[in-house]
């Protein structure tokens, strides 16, 4: 079978860029949509706790926790960030992170040696089979899949989402992928979000588009930059 991962310390980047989307459209709530998302599991990240530069999100009580040790320098602030009303994803190979043999399948690409990425991901895998928001991804091509999404949603603050998956889309799907985002973000006054987490050399990087009121008002600004497995997650951008 092919490698597929879900890697949850990359949620550090997803609700540093959600704080930021948050503080700069002055929106409390959003519609999350995910693209390339494996099992799942990154759409929990409110299931899981952050907390960086004295400010704390998620739940507290969470075995999934990204304290102190999984931030970089300068700091990023994760405040603002809004509460998803409602969660959705796509992948082309999706994972049922409920089915013990595909939790078995995604422990199994985790390196040996690397315990701690065992531990959180046996404890996200827990957070999915018992919390009732899980809902397994939907097998579909990313730009049809977004395209149908972002055409049957109300016309209110939506991000979409993805990380380490843009290398793997065919040239027409990256193509058809970036045209939905621009008619839809031209169409709705609402603000709409394009966030993505993706290779940068010898880091991920973070960058955000942002439409509002049919215009583009920020363009592939860049927020932050993390190793490839999220920890590290610091701030590129003063205004970040």
């Amino acid at each position: 079978r092919t490698v597929q991962t879900n890697e949850v310390g990359r949620t550090t980047m997803l609700v540093a860029g959600l704080g930021h989307y948050g503080r700069h459209q002055h929106v409390d709530t959003i519609h999350l949509r995910e693209v390339g998302s494996s099992s799942g599991l990154n759409m929990l990240f409110d299931r899981f706790h952050f907390a960086n530069a004295g400010v704390s999100f998620g739940d507290p009580a969470s075995k999934v926790r990204f304290d102190a040790d999984a931030w970089g320098e300068p700091r990023i602030d994760i405040s603002g960030c809004p509460t998803v009303v409602s969660r959705a994803g796509c992948d082309i190979a999706p994972l049922d992170a409920r089915d013990p043999e595909r939790r078995l399948t995604l422990l199994s690409f985790v390196w040996p040696d690397q315990r701690q990425r065992f531990e959180r991901l046996h404890a996200a895998l827990d957070i999915a089979n018992t919390d009732p928001v899980y809902q397994s991804p939907t097998k579909a091509d990313a730009a049809e899949w977004i395209d149908d999404q972002l055409g049957n949603l109300d016309d209110e603050p939506t991000v979409v989402f993805h990380s380490i998956v843009w290398q793997y889309f065919s040239q027409d799907t990256k193509d058809h992928f970036r045209a939905a985002l621009k008619r839809h973000g031209e169409r709705r006054s609402a603000p709409l979000a394009w966030l993505r987490r993706e290779p940068a050399g010898d880091v991920a990087d973070l960058r955000i588009t942002t439409w509002r009121d049919g215009s583009i008002i920020e363009n592939d600004h860049v927020l932050a930059t993390s190793s490839y497995h999220g920890i590290g997650t610091r701030r590129q951008d003063q205004r970040a």
